[in-house]
């Protein structure tokens, strides 16, 4: 049974996936965009406890 569910959902997953692919990556890349101003002071931080220690 799970896998005719799964194929049927695959079967679903396809028909959306056009409309579902460009919102996700909308999301990511605004994550993108985001995580690039966040990464540099979160590396900041790392090497600052490593002198810490």
């Amino acid at each position: 049974m799970g896998r005719a569910f799964n194929e049927g959902a695959l079967d679903m997953v396809k028909a959306d996936g056009d409309e579902r692919f460009n919102e996700l990556f909308d999301r990511f890349s605004q994550s993108e965009q985001t995580r690039r101003t966040i990464v540099p002071s979160s590396i900041a931080t790392q090497e600052l406890r490593r002198g810490h220690r």
